[in-house]
């Protein structure tokens, strides 16, 4: 065939020139790829091949592979408690862990959903910056691309001239909030400055999910609504997904700063400028706190321009959460570790009981390679019913997490969602692999002369009887 096919190619070549000729050679190259990837596969899986063709590279493995998965599956009908008594052992320890992952990765391993949010920084004191403060600091925030005063509150909104009032959460912030958190509105724009400005209309930014309540109609913004008793033209919504600093706020005021308010409930949240890392932070901060010292006096007991610090938003929005999170995850691989310890206890005692049957396969040629894949074998149908009732028990067990913990208005961002029952798969098949170690290090120690000694041979000593004596 090779030879055939390299006369056709230089036929091809000297009539239709390289080019062409080596265009239909890798035509005929991977075209001939399925069916030889296909055959090659199912070798020895369908029993339809001649035996000389099972005797090739590949037939084998898939073959005997085949058969220890019937023969387990066998076994595993035939014992129901045990069988039984090992999926829910492992679906438990699986179950609890992939539910545990599920908010430990929708909390702490999900990005933030801000460009660059290892810049973006809490400035010290939080909830403790007043108006008059931060228009003070606003004149120079060199080091700083930007930066916003921001605090959250109840308001009363109002969807109509005869609607009843209802609470939305919202945040109170100044114009540049947005130009902070490096994210634009998807309709409409954000707060321009001077909005913050005495004097200003009063304007507010939605988020989706309020857009969606209000109609989600385009006419929305452009549009007023009322809230805390004042009419406030709504000039953007937020694009879906979008949360700060939690996902309950629906809604972000623009705040009229006035120099006199000396009333200190604020927090400051700033985007550092590129370049600004190190030492180039610690001397903007000082300046800061310099600044201030110039400015304000402060008694001695909370002297905000003694110790100027950043914190990362990352760290101030979700470290409280960080310790019972990753708590409930080690606690939950504990159980998972249990689970399999328990399970592996089992299949030992399993292997114990078959001590005769496993000595006679090798005493008539199976190799502990063969009799270790049997146990793999029964350990893989093992972790896959493990993996589906465990993908049920993380379904429950994740609402059941979601209220025990302390997750307060960050809960939503833990979901339930294809991840999970993946990692449960993940766990469940790994879990099995666990499982058949030990088990398969006994039976590799095991001496199959030993145990066919011990073993009953009536059968075969009888017929060895009648043999002897005919």
């Amino acid at each position: 065939m090779i030879a055939e096919l390299c006369a056709e190619f230089v036929a091809r070549e000297a009539r239709e020139g390289p080019r062409a000729a080596r265009a239909w050679l890798w035509r005929q190259v991977l075209g001939s790829v399925p069916p030889l990837v296909g055959r090659t596969f199912s070798r020895g899986w369908t029993g339809f091949e001649p035996a000389s063709s099972r005797l090739r590279p590949g037939g084998p493995p898939m073959e005997s592979f085949i058969m220890d998965l019937r023969y387990a599956a066998r076994r595993l009908r035939a014992r129901p408690s045990y069988a039984l008594l090992a999926v829910l052992t492992l679906a438990i320890g699986v179950g609890g862990t992939a539910a545990a992952f599920g908010l430990v990765r929708g909390l702490l391993l999900t990005s933030l959903p801000y460009p660059a949010e290892d810049r973006l920084s809490l400035f010290w004191s939080p909830g403790d910056w007043s108006e008059r403060e931060f228009l003070h600091l606003s004149s120079d925030w060199s080091g700083f691309s930007a930066v916003a005063a921001f605090r959250s509150k109840e308001l009363p909104l109002r969807r109509g001239p005869h609607a009843a009032p209802e609470l939305v959460t919202a945040v109170s912030t100044t114009a540049g909030l947005f130009d902070v958190l490096g994210v634009r509105p998807v309709v409409g724009r954000a707060f321009e400055p001077g909005e913050d400005r005495p004097g200003a209309a009063p304007a507010v930014i939605i988020s989706d999910g309020l857009y969606a309540d209000l109609g989600g109609q385009p006419s929305v913004v452009g549009g007023t609504v009322e809230l805390d008793g004042a009419a406030h033209t709504v000039v953007g919504v937020m694009p879906r997904g979008f949360w700060f600093p939690d996902p309950t706020v629906r809604a972000w005021v623009v705040e009229q700063l006035n120099e006199d308010d000396g009333s200190g409930n604020y927090a400051l949240v700033g985007r550092r400028a590129p370049g600004v890392d190190g030492p180039a932070v610690d001397v903007t901060l000082k300046r800061l706190g310099e600044r201030l010292k110039e400015r304000f006096q402060y008694p001695a007991a909370w002297d905000k321009a003694r110790a100027p610090a950043l914190k990362p938003l990352r760290e101030h929005l979700l470290g409280p959460l960080q310790a019972p999170l990753l708590a409930t995850l080690a606690a939950m691989a504990v159980l998972l570790l249990i689970a399999c310890a328990n399970v592996a206890a089992l299949m030992l005692g399993q292997v114990d009981s078959r001590a005769t049957e496993l000595a006679v396969r090798m005493a008539l040629g199976a190799d502990s390679r063969r009799m270790t894949q049997q146990l793999l074998a029964e350990a893989l149908l093992l972790g896959l019913a493990a993996a589906g009732v465990g993908a049920v028990i993380a379904a429950q067990g994740f609402g059941l997490l979601t209220q025990a913990l302390p997750l307060g208005p960050l809960a939503p961002q833990g979901s339930l969602d294809w991840g999970v029952f993946c990692a449960a798969l993940v766990l469940a098949l790994v879990a099995a692999f666990l499982v058949a170690l030990l088990p398969a290090r006994s039976l590799r120690k095991s001496d199959p002369q030993r145990a066919l000694s011990k073993s009953r041979t009536g059968g075969i000593g009888a017929r060895g009887g009648r043999t002897e004596g005919a």
